[in-house]
């Protein structure tokens, strides 16, 4: 029972660290809702048919936010290169048509960046954070629509309809 004790205040003070680290670029935030140490963050080439590596590559969190939109996630990038920190972070607000699906070792979901265009983009975390961060993802995406939604896990259909790349789809 201590070891559980102290997992939890090693968890709270985490994400209080976690919610500082996130405040400094959305003052919004407030409350941490998922973190894992590694991510990276990859945009599906249509044209090409497989996945493109952003560079971007570091902590992910999943945060709720005092205005709307209410829920966001962060890449926190811990590398830099020719561009500025903050361009180097991958931030995106979860939003009800995102359509999130776990395919394989992937969270894979929507974003529609203004223009009418949507991109297909993943985030690859470790094994044993993939599934929750994509329960999490279609969750939060259910609340947003006002009605359940069914799990993202992989057992899921993943037909060539959907507008997603099917297993066959070359992976990163």
């Amino acid at each position: 029972m201590a070891v559980h004790a102290a997992s939890s205040e090693y968890d709270s003070d985490r994400d209080r660290i976690n919610l500082s680290a996130i405040q400094q670029t959305d003052n919004n935030a407030t409350r941490i809702l998922f973190s894992a140490s590694t991510a990276s963050v990859f945009e599906f080439d249509d044209a090409e048919k497989k996945w493109i590596k952003l560079g971007i590559q570091g902590p992910i969190l999943v945060y709720e936010r005092c205005v709307s939109p209410h829920y966001a996630m962060s890449v926190r990038s811990v590398f830099t290169s020719h561009r500025s920190k903050a361009e180097s972070n991958y931030n995106e607000y979860i939003t009800s048509d995102m359509d999130t699906i776990l395919q394989e070792n992937l969270v894979v979901f929507r974003v529609r960046p203004g223009g009418g265009t949507t991109d297909i983009r993943a985030i690859w975390v470790a094994s044993d954070k993939c599934v929750e961060l994509a329960d999490l993802l279609k969750r939060l995406e259910s609340v947003l629509a006002g009605h359940p939604r069914a799990s993202a896990n992989s057992n899921g259909p993943h037909h060539s309809d959907n507008g997603y790349p099917t297993r066959s789809t070359e992976h990163p």
